[in-house]
């Protein structure tokens, strides 16, 4: 649309996808909740998937927590998200009357916090199987509420204060509704600095009036109601997971629960249930767990043919049970971690589903062996940033939060992923990346471990088919930004970020990356870590959620050295300013000027980028703030867009398409800048500008953006919604 036509590449986009559910009468259509994209929607039982987001307009609506079919017109659908920041949550249900393809908000009122801990459990949103217009929806914090008119409207119908999780429908008796809570809510301390007044129970309540009233009929402090099942031909059983506290039955109608768990290992933490419509006295649980948890079996699937009294472990698997996995070969830990949602299909007898971190994997055999089918269209996938390549302007390269560097050689349409090397502090994502104008499949780039916050810097000469591990810097430190000098072979700047007395800074090396020397800068008196707003910045405004550290915030975009100017570089620091050398680092000035740093907590600098046919012409791209720019090497400077003083998040730029007057820049939505997502282009250095953004894909955190200086394809990665390109077309 508007000249360009957008395309997904065969890097899908997804998250951790904690739920899935399967249409009742076209049970070939399935859809996936992910916590930062959305849901997605499956045509050929769950062996790929696409996104349906349309109508989403915050980036909080991609963080699902709970969604529902209505059983009556399986093209009504529900979903509830939601998120925290500021120490509040808030969410929104929408509805979608043409099974997925766009969605309306119907309502503001509950919260939710769709990629908070509670995600991987059931389902707070049901349709009742008696009466269309009847649905429920419980609330992370603001109580449960009732629709009378199958979803348009809805009203508080009381239990405020309670962390409810699970809502379920009694199957054969109409108007009883259960509602089932947690001990506590999920990240209180954040939402209640203050505290927050609640015993540490979980509670069971009933409603036999639509809502009206509702009575409390269990209340105990080795419960909790993370998924609620009705077991038992007569649907008399009730069986909950409870988390660390096992499974549980009830058998009066959930006044009283016995430990139901014989069979299963302990510990362990149960988070999904799941019943069979061929026979409700078969139940299926896994369990949710990770990394060195060496009691729980590697992938830990498990049934129960009694209604829950007893289990047994489906398989004890080994690699040749599962195909199609975008893993090495023979190693499988990752299939079995974190498995969040298991269920029978509705109709055929031993086909199975089970979504976990990365994807949705199938089986046909009643759980024997399974298929990832690559995770097309969904695999967990959030990216930092792109580039092109300088050499060859078809290759692109993205780094990820989750994955090794990625390199397209086709103009975006496909990517192969560089090969993990085996280290001892396990680097298993990637974060910046430098390919050499020098030497054609050179590559230098940054990996790290998330969780130890360990990082290194790799070099690759032929494309990533081997990779050589140069350095690894002390804990703590993370390689922000990575550039090539156009002018020396061999050289190259890397901005590290992290504590300055452990060693962030800017480097630089002239022996293709054997040996760094630590460039002079004298960072302000006052900081003590880069950024220098640390916590606000990686933890509050940018990264994906409010409880992760420096998770996609994005990366490899307040560094440049231009081509066209020997020994000029110029740095950027996200609050502290915008710097400039004319002597490869030796010597720095301040050219921050009148460039809108405070003007606003979240007026943060996020990328810099120089004009490679213009000398002195360098842009500046802020949250709220919009895209700034200079033609003296900032001297002075100017706003470029937009023109008044609407908020837009400059969130990525790119300049010089094919004739080298274009100038592009992507708009991640952001709770703390409500800017809607979008992708504009301007042919002209930004006099004009035409928005190039199909809103049809929902709110996309855009996280980075560039472009085929031959063909003008755009680039542009997501946090989520995978890597995108926009093909021009005449108009």
């Amino acid at each position: 649309m508007n000249g360009y036509t957008w395309h997904r590449s065969s890097v899908g986009g997804g998250g951790f996808i904690p739920g899935l559910l399967q249409s009742p009468a076209q049970t070939e259509v399935m859809f996936a909740r992910c916590d930062v994209a959305g849901v997605f929607r499956s045509d050929n039982r769950g062996k790929s998937f696409y996104p349906v987001n349309n109508g989403m307009l915050e980036s909080s609506h991609h963080s699902v927590e709970s969604f529902a079919i209505s059983p009556h017109d399986v093209n009504i659908l529900f979903r509830c998200s939601g998120e925290a920041r500021n120490n509040r949550s808030f969410g929104f249900i929408h509805k979608s009357n043409d099974g997925g393809q766009s969605w309306r908000l119907v309502t503001d009122a509950p919260d939710y916090i769709g990629n908070g801990d509670a995600r991987s459990m059931g389902e707070m949103i049901q349709v009742s199987p008696f009466d269309p217009s009847y649905v429920v929806a419980g609330s992370l914090s603001k109580g449960i509420y009732v629709s009378l008119d199958a979803g348009e409207t809805w009203r508080c119908s009381g239990l405020k204060g309670e962390p409810i999780k699970a809502v379920l429908f009694h199957p054969s008796q109409p108007e009883v509704v259960y509602a089932g809570t947690l001990m506590n809510i999920p990240h209180v301390e954040y939402l209640y600095p203050n505290g927050y007044e609640r015993p540490a129970v979980g509670r069971l309540y009933r409603s036999s009036n639509k809502g009206v009233t509702w009575e409390l009929l269990c209340e105990s402090e080795s419960l909790e109601f993370m998924e609620m099942v009705f077991a038992g031909e007569d649907a008399s059983t009730l069986v909950v997971a409870s988390g660390k506290l096992g499974i549980h039955r009830s058998e009066d109608g959930g006044r009283t629960f016995q430990q139901s768990d014989n069979g299963l290992p302990k510990p362990g933490f149960y988070n999904n249930l799941s019943v069979s419509r061929l026979d409700r006295n078969c139940l299926y649980t896994a369990v949710d767990t990770g990394p060195g948890a060496d009691h729980i079996p590697i992938v830990p699937l498990y049934s129960s043919q009694d209604g829950g009294k007893t289990w047994k472990l489906i398989k004890d698997y080994q690699p040749r049970d599962f195909t199609d996995y975008p893993y090495p070969d023979g190693d499988i830990r990752a299939i079995g971690w974190a498995v969040s949602c298991f269920i029978p299909d509705l109709e055929i007898h031993g086909r199975l589903y089970m979504s976990n971190w990365f994807g949705v994997s199938v089986s046909e055999d009643s759980g024997q062996s399974w298929s990832g089918n690559n995770y097309e269209g969904i695999e967990n996938i959030c990216l930092e940033s792109i580039v092109s390549d300088p050499i060859d302007p078809s290759v692109f390269y993205f780094s990820s939060a989750d994955k090794q560097l990625h390199m397209s050689r086709n103009d975006g349409a496909s990517y192969s992923s560089y090969p993990y090397v085996n280290r001892p502090n396990n680097y298993y994502c990637s974060t910046a990346m430098a390919p050499s104008r020098h030497r054609k499949g050179a590559v230098l780039y940054g990996v790290t471990n998330n969780q130890t916050r360990n990082s290194a810097l790799y070099l690759t000469l032929d494309y990533g088919k081997s990779v050589e591990v140069l350095i690894e810097w002390p804990q703590g430190l993370f390689v922000q930004a990575l550039r090539e000098d156009p002018f020396v072979p061999g050289a190259f700047y890397a901005y590290l970020d992290g504590e300055l007395d452990a060693g962030a800074g800017l480097y630089r090396t002239e022996d293709w990356g054997t040996e760094w020397t630590k460039l002079p800068f004298e960072w302000a008196n006052y900081m003590k870590t880069i950024p220098h707003q640390q916590h606000w910045v990686e933890s509050e405004l940018l990264s994906v959620v409010f409880y992760q550290n420096k998770n996609v915030c994005g990366t490899n975009q307040l560094l440049d050295v231009p081509s066209n100017t020997e020994g000029k570089v110029y740095l950027g620091e996200w609050t502290e300013g915008v710097f400039r050398s004319d002597d490869s680092g030796q010597n720095w000035r301040s050219i921050r000027g009148n460039l809108p740093f405070g003007q606003h907590p979240a007026s943060v600098l996020v990328c810099i980028a120089s004009d490679e046919k213009r000398p002195g012409m360098v842009y500046a791209g802020f949250i709220r703030e919009g895209l700034w720019r200079s033609h003296d090497d900032g001297g002075h400077w100017e706003k470029v867009y937009p023109k008044d003083n609407s908020l837009y998040n400059a969130s990525s730029i790119a300049i010089g398409g094919v004739t080298g007057d274009e100038l592009y820049i992507a708009c991640e939505p952001m709770d703390w800048s409500k800017c809607p997502s979008s992708v504009i282009v301007s042919r002209d250095l930004g006099k004009t500008w035409l928005e190039v953004f199909d809103p049809t894909m929902g709110a996309v955190r855009w996280k980075g953006i560039a472009v085929n200086k031959q063909t003008g394809t755009i680039q542009a990665i997501s946090c989520g919604n995978g890597a995108l390109h926009a093909k021009p077309v005449s108009v």
